[in-house]
């Protein structure tokens, strides 16, 4: 017998291409050349003589700063060419080796082929199988030894290629680099931060490109793929602020409202990003925003629901990362300005705008933005008023912050107006419509009104001083200090009162502060009241809507009539008010006012100076002030009523349209009729106070 000889070891040669290679030492030695001749030209340029002045100085300042690139540029070309010339010339040895390896093979192979026929020509069967097996062996030491080598050959490659890999990206991190692809807008940043006097109008003229490019794609399909091909120049301030402004407020609410059809999705992920980075890098000196950014919404006080999608839009920029914090002051206000138009909480159709704007300044941590959107009463009115399915954990986050701001003071004071917004005897005004509210952020009220103790202080102060009234602004707020105190820590606060206090008449501000004490226990009383008795007349009201929406189709005009007669007992609540229960809450007394100041300012209050007479005389000045709480006058959900029988009319009765405009007339005279019935009975018999 013979036996098989073994098999041959692959020897591939090394992976790469030593074309690739020259082609890039090519590019490089241009490069490096250019770069040098760069340094040479600029050095006499950096010489002005007889130039003076500030022009003077900048000039020589950008001609340092270009020559100092320039030379940084050479540097790190020459160091790159060097070693990309060295990784070369060890891969076209590596690749002579290892055809030497495979010439050796072939050689051997034959030879052994020659071999082996002479060897195991032999009459003795046992000579003739070593003899073969001999020449096996001495042949797969070979082949061992040849693999070894070039696998050590193909790791000394690999381990140069990661060498001049990392001295190539170490070449390009004083440029602004870091080795990886597509790096050109990063570098062009970081040389635009080091050339202004080129970098500024380069990026200016980028952003405006990349606006030109945003307005001129219409298709829903295109976008991502825009937004992505500028995201990487978005933290660059001059192309954030060409772009927005290369965008205008009419071509950032088109671009909005292409956003708000795919809110919520995947596909304006991209989109959205580019949005808040360039809102970012163009808003990171604290200054106005630029562009279109102060007012996206065409008509943020209008009724048309036309322009919620552009609401979408601006919750979905909120919504990602990066957003800046005055954006979602600014939008957040914008938003809450259209849910008020509209009648109340939006139902937009997508991701709320509103929580993503408050879920970014929490997020922020930033106080002055959160005071910025809290500093208007109207603001505390509309998120008080909406629901809040994911919980009010991030708006109480945000009132926390307001008050540790600069800006605290007027967010406090809008808090206390919005509160006491309706509270007054004889008002017309709605109150708020979510007591819930009220309750789940007493604690964040509380650090507010703790943290910006001096707007408590200066109300109180101003109301014990006002025997004659108080103008409407701050007796609202006086009203709403009392509603504050009705569901929150009010220990936490009166002693950041008493720490406040400053001489004066300090006896007859703890008299009023005692007063407004009083009356919160009283308005807490006459509001669990009106809550329980508006759940009763919603649940009714709810219930009519219903069969309105799901009676036969069988329509008429008598028929929409006898429907609407329902819903008006409804609204007036026939038959289920609740009654008014008797308050047993504590009561204050102007004596018990005296005893409090007493207490508090005897220890460091001179003899003589008639801290219970002050004490009693502002007590009395601001109860007769607040009055005596009355139940609040319910708001019916108008908008929702109109709504469902409108629709409900032209949808089911056409060529009856005269139906819809006098059932829709009806409802409104019931529902003014309602409430100022409710007005007159609660002027007439207001509530006592449980004694």
């Amino acid at each position: 017998m013979t036996g098989p000889l073994p098999p041959r070891t692959p020897l591939p040669d090394p992976p790469g291409e030593p074309a690739a290679l020259d082609r890039a030492a090519a590019d490089l030695v241009d490069a490096a050349f250019s770069a040098g001749l760069l340094v040479h030209l600029l050095g006499p340029a950096a010489v002005l003589p007889g130039w003076t002045g500030a022009d003077a100085d900048a000039a020589g300042a950008e001609v340092a700063a270009a020559t100092a690139v320039a030379g940084d540029l050479h540097r790190a070309l020459t160091a790159a060419l060097g070693r990309l010339e060295e990784h070369a010339a060890l891969w076209r040895r590596v690749r002579d080796r290892v055809a030497e390896l495979r010439a050796e093979q072939d050689r051997e192979h034959a030879a052994a082929a020659r071999r082996l026929p002479a060897e195991v020509a032999v009459a003795d069967l046992e000579a003739r199988a070593a003899a073969g097996s001999r020449v096996a062996a001495e042949l797969a030491a070979a082949e061992a030894d040849r693999a070894a080598e070039h696998r050590a050959l193909l790791a000394a490659l690999a381990e140069d290629a990661a060498a001049t890999g990392a001295v190539l990206a170490d070449a390009g991190r004083g440029l602004g680099g870091t080795g990886r692809p597509g790096e050109s807008a990063r570098v062009t940043i970081a040389l635009a931060a080091r050339l202004p006097g080129w970098g500024t109008g380069v990026l200016a003229r980028l952003g405006s490109s990349a606006a030109a490019d945003l307005l001129a794609t219409d298709r829903l399909v295109d976008l991502p793929a825009v937004a992505a091909r500028w995201a990487p120049w978005a933290t660059a301030p001059p192309f954030a602020a060409a772009l927005l402004t290369g965008l205008g407020a009419d071509g950032l609410s088109a671009v909005l409202t292409l956003l708000g059809t795919v809110a919520g999705s995947d596909d304006g992920v991209a989109l959205a990003g580019l949005l808040a980075a360039a809102s970012a890098a163009a808003t990171a000196g604290g200054g106005p925003l630029p562009g279109g950014l102060g007012q996206p919404v065409p008509d943020p006080a209008g009724r048309d629901a036309a322009a919620d999608p552009v609401a979408l839009g601006m919750g979905a920029v909120l919504a990602a990362p990066g957003a800046p914090a005055a954006l979602a002051a600014a939008w957040g206000g914008q938003l809450l300005a259209r849910e008020r138009a509209r009648g109340g909480p939006v139902p937009w159709g997508g991701p709320d705008p509103v929580q993503s704007a408050v879920d970014r300044l929490a997020a922020a941590g930033d106080a002055r933005a959160a005071a910025a959107l809290l500093a208007d009463p109207a603001a505390w009115t509309a998120l008080l008023a909406r629901a809040w399915p994911g919980g009010t954990g991030s708006l109480a986050a945000v009132v926390r912050l307001a008050g540790r701001g600069a800006g605290g003071g007027p967010a406090a004071g809008a808090a206390l107006q919005a509160l006491g917004q309706g509270l007054a005897p004889g008002s017309t005004d709605p109150v708020l419509a979510r007591p819930a509210n009220l309750t789940a952020l007493g604690g964040a009220l509380t650090g507010l009104l703790t943290d910006q103790v001096d707007v408590v202080v200066a109300l109180t102060g101003r109301a014990v001083a006002a025997a004659g009234g108080l103008p409407p602004a701050a007796d609202a707020a006086l009203r709403g200090l009392a509603l504050a105190l009705s569901g929150s820590d009010v220990v936490s606060v009166e002693r950041a009162v008493l720490a406040a206090l400053a001489p004066g008449d300090a006896a007859t501000l703890l008299g009023g502060w005692v007063a407004v004490r009083e009356h919160a226990h009283r308005i807490g009383h006459a509001l669990r009241y009106a809550e329980a008795r508006d759940r009763t007349v919603d649940g009714d009201v709810l219930d009519v809507l219903w069969r309105l929406a799901t009676a036969p189709a069988t329509r008429g005009t008598g028929e929409a009539f006898d429907a609407a007669g329902d819903l008006t007992s409804a609204l007036r609540g026939a038959g289920h008010t609740p009654a008014m229960g008797r308050d047993t809450g504590p009561v204050y007394t102007d004596e018990q006012a005296a005893t409090f100041a007493t207490a508090a300012l005897g220890p460091v209050t001179p003899p003589g100076s008639a801290v219970g007479p002050r004490a009693r005389a502002g007590f009395r000045t601001v109860a007769d002030l607040l009055g005596r709480p009355v139940p609040a006058a319910y708001e019916p959900p108008l908008d929702m009523a109109l709504h469902a029988v409108g629709l409900h009319a032209a949808d089911e009765s056409p060529g009856a349209p005269g139906v819809v405009d006098e059932v829709t007339d009806r409802l409104r005279d019931t529902v003014h009729d309602r409430v100022d019935g409710w007005r007159e009975r609660a002027t007439t018999g207001r509530v006592t106070p449980g004694r």
